[in-house]
């Protein structure tokens, strides 16, 4: 968490100036609100097997729904290009991040 030397500094860079929640807080609010419901187990095997990847990535190819080892293999190998601006709130995304740069805060990305 990034506390500022001075209340106002963060406020004056634009930055979101209200206190943040505790841990806790996060923690609970997450668990109420993610669920991962089960994933076959025997279908990431194969996959992961199949395709030679690694466990996380062979359960998100199954969770998608390619459980198919050459689905999976065509869907990795797309040529698929989505330009950046078709993506809803990509301005303000790179305007936020522009921001933390200039400022000197951390940045975490997740996803």
């Amino acid at each position: 968490m990034l506390t500022p030397a001075r209340p106002d500094a963060v406020r004056r860079r634009g930055l979101p100036s209200t206190p943040r929640p505790t841990v806790p807080a996060v923690a609970a609010s997450l668990l109420a609100r993610f669920d991962v419901p089960p994933c076959p187990t025997a279908a990431v095997r194969a996959l992961r097997d199949e395709l030679g990847v690694s466990d996380a990535l062979a359960q998100i190819l199954v969770r998608r729904g390619h459980r198919d080892a050459a689905a999976a293999r065509e869907w990795l190998d797309s040529d698929v290009r989505h330009p950046p601006a078709a993506f809803e709130g990509i301005g303000d995304a790179v305007a936020l991040v522009l921001a933390h740069v200039r400022s000197g805060s951390r940045i975490v990305v997740h996803g």
